[in-house]
């Protein structure tokens, strides 16, 4: 035998597996072992690595041990609860995998968490959601299309729900058109960020303009020169060289992140797309879930056309994942069903609300946007009604 118990006609890659759970086992166990859930919670990555690992080499007794721990810290970790619950129900309870699943179905935000969920609860399956096309259906009528990869149960549950606000007729269609690509990265976003401040800083700081200027930089250039605001900053920083270090790891960092669309132009992309689908009264609200911004700021939630036919909304910093939070899905769809309430009333020319608690109060952040009540205010019930001839 060869050292660390791999036999000697074992792959690179099972040695390498080996080595890895030996690697996971040293870092988990001592953290497992522990009362304390927090610490449990913050190795998350680690416990998770180390059951899919035991799993694919079917060494279930031992990853269920760590599974056990995983879910007693974080519940709401749905994918596991049904790998859990499959081993139950192997070892002759099928009801533990039942309401997990049940659970899983109802709460998961992701696509194939959901799907694998209610195939496991044997729940029905989902409606089919048809493609979009030209009809000559009359009457006012909202249709949700998604841009992107977006969970077909997540529009499902938000045309249940504006349909329930509104007291319309509310549909979801399919479409094949590709995404068009990313206007800018994290990257990108970080120095349009630092150059909005720096201009900031400089139209109310007399002496920061002339200490720039001596230097060679001028507003002109800050507007057009991304490498030269970047160096700017780290200049600003030289003094304190823990900020800068915290700096630049964070710029680092944003190179390897994600995309972002803007929205004006998506949305002037998404109503192109849908011209032939365009007739009567219809609308049409895109729903994606890449991330949204505008050129004066960092990302929005969504976009209208004022009395127009298209708008878009973003489930991008209304999920879970992107917040470091626990899926919730009834969470990520009134998020959901509020922007699109804000965005549906732009188009039908409703005047944008001024009551806090409406739900197309302006929100200017989540924990603004998760405070307004996911009900229309009396002045827009009346604006909704007249402008869709409906009794709200």
């Amino acid at each position: 035998m060869l050292s660390g118990g791999v036999g000697a006609n074992d792959s690179p890659i099972e040695a390498d597996a080996e080595q890895r759970i030996a690697e996971l086992r040293q870092k988990v166990d001592p953290i497992a072992a522990s009362p304390g859930d927090i610490a449990v919670r913050h190795a998350e990555p680690l416990l998770t690595e180390l059951v899919d690992l035991l799993l694919s080499r079917s060494e279930v007794n031992e990853a269920r041990r760590y599974l056990v721990r995983l879910l007693q810290a974080n519940p709401r970790a749905y994918r596991y609860q049904l790998i859990y619950g499959e081993i139950l129900a192997r070892e002759g309870a099928p009801a533990e995998l039942e309401w997990r699943a049940k659970q899983a179905a109802e709460n998961a935000e992701d696509d194939s968490i959901i799907r694998k969920a209610r195939a496991l609860a044997d729940m029905p399956p989902l409606e089919v959601v048809p493609q979009l096309a030209a009809d000559n259906r009359r009457g006012p009528e909202l249709i949700l299309v998604p841009v992107g990869d977006v969970s077909d149960v997540w529009l499902l549950e938000l045309r249940d729900a504006l349909r329930l606000k509104t007291n319309s007729t509310v549909s979801v269609r399919r479409s094949s058109m590709a995404m068009p690509p990313a206007d800018r990265t994290a990257a990108d976003a970080v120095v349009a960020n630092l150059r909005r401040r720096l201009l900031k800083a400089m139209e109310t700081d007399p002496e920061l303009t002339r200490r720039l200027e001596f230097t060679a930089v001028t507003k002109a250039k800050l507007e057009s020169d991304d490498k030269l605001v970047i160096s700017v900053v780290r200049r600003m920083l030289e003094a304190d060289q823990t900020a800068l270090e915290d700096f630049n790891t964070r710029f680092e960092e944003s190179k390897q992140g994600g995309q972002q669309w803007q929205a004006s132009l998506l949305l002037r992309w998404f109503d192109a797309a849908i011209t032939p689908a365009k007739r009567g009264q219809k609308r049409f609200l895109a729903v994606t879930s890449v991330d949204l911004y505008a050129p004066d700021t960092n990302y929005l939630f969504g976009s209208a056309q004022i009395g127009g036919k298209s708008a878009i909304i973003s489930a991008a910093r209304f999920t879970a994942d992107f917040n470091g939070d626990t899926p919730h899905r009834p969470r990520l769809i009134e998020r959901l069903l509020k922007q699109a309430l804000s965005s549906y009333g732009q188009m039908l020319g409703v005047p944008r609300c001024t009551n806090p608690e409406c739900a197309r109060a302006y929100p200017h952040s989540l924990a603004e946007h998760d405070a307004k009540s996911p009900d229309l205010c009396a002045q827009c019930r009346t604006g909704f009604g007249i402008m869709l001839d409906v009794e709200l």
